[in-house]
């Protein structure tokens, strides 16, 4: 993540800098399901992002969590 942070000055469109944003995202997400607890129930598990709506437990609380940050 790094990495592409220190691309993102360096963006020549608006279109390079939305493909930094993916793959930041992308980062994020993968690493994501690392900061699960080994003791969590499987059903509070992460395996990938989807919305509207979640289809399970942990994108519901990530909905949830990037409402109350707005």
């Amino acid at each position: 993540m790094k990495a592409v942070l220190k691309l993102v000055p360096q963006a020549k469109s608006l279109e390079s800098l939305l493909g930094y944003e993916g793959n930041l995202a992308a980062s994020y997400f993968d690493a994501l399901s690392d900061l699960v607890s080994p003791d969590a129930p499987p059903e509070m598990g992460f395996d990938n992002r989807n919305r509207r709506p979640p289809k399970d437990r942990f994108n519901a609380m990530l909905g949830f969590g990037y409402a109350l940050l707005i």
